[in-house]
């Protein structure tokens, strides 16, 4: 992978070491070469990788990914002749546009469709830490911890209120040198920065990690998505727009120290 990284950045702009590492990351997840990614037109990729779990139990059999003006096509052989058909010519600009998804839509109907903007932590030295809140990573055999840590590999970082209560807490998904953030907070206690803390302290175990921090707002309309992800330094680096659906007979993540 060195020397095709090497091969790629010459005569391009400097980048930062996350970017590069972001690049590498969704090359492996996409399966495709680095240097499509410098592309300014769709490339399509036909690859078993699409029928196997993007992550858990979770299938994404046609993925389309913008960056800067390359747009990637990944799809699973079962719908590689429909999407080259329908999909020919969609644009970087496009991508996101109601008019791309109705072309998508005509590929496989009956599956859930999302469209994202994706943020990633451009930064090698950690965000500071919010002060106020005590943040912990959960560990197997604490309250709350089964449930959360069979779907959630990459670690759950809580915080909780003073009956040891799970109040909030910044969940990643393990992709690889990519780690993806979802975070929740309870009702009564948003609007109060408890997500914000704990997705911080996430941000600066995953780069411990030495890995690439990434987040998607899980709709456009979603202000507050919007505004955590600014608020701790995320920012946007990609699209996307893919199908997906839940494999069956999935019962989640080996939980060490687990009582089942």
């Amino acid at each position: 992978m060195a020397s095709i990284t090497f091969a790629w950045y010459i005569g391009r702009p400097p980048v930062n070491r996350q970017l590069t590492r972001f690049l590498q990351g969704y090359s492996r997840l996409l399966d495709v070469p680095l240097e499509v990614f410098d592309g300014k037109q769709i490339y399509f990729v036909t690859t078993p990788v699409r029928d196997l779990p993007e992550w858990a139990n979770w299938i994404q059999p046609i993925w389309l990914f913008r960056f800067e003006q390359a747009v990637i096509c990944s799809v699973s052989d079962l719908y590689a002749e429909a999407a080259q058909e329908s999909l020919a010519g969609v644009t970087a600009e496009a991508l996101l546009s109601d008019a791309t998804l109705d072309r998508a839509l005509v590929i496989a109907p009956d599956l859930e469709w999302v469209r994202c903007e994706l943020f990633y932590y451009p930064h090698d030295q950690p965000p500071p830490l919010s002060p106020g809140y005590q943040v912990e990573q959960l560990r197997p055999g604490q309250p709350g911890a089964e449930k959360h840590l069979r779907n959630f590999d990459g670690g759950v970082y809580v915080i909780r209120d003073e009956d040891q209560e799970i109040t909030s807490a910044a969940f990643v998904k393990n992709k690889g040198i990519i780690r993806e953030i979802a975070v929740g907070t309870d009702e009564p206690y948003r609007q109060q920065g408890r997500g914000k803390a704990a997705v911080l302290y996430a941000i600066r175990q995953i780069l411990a990690q030495d890995c690439v921090p990434t987040y998607w707002p899980d709709s456009f309309a979603n202000r507050g998505s919007y505004a955590l992800a600014h608020s701790v330094g995320l920012v946007k680096v990609a699209e996307m727009l893919f199908c997906t659906y839940e494999a069956d007979e999935w019962q989640g993540f080996a939980v060490e120290g687990s009582s089942d």
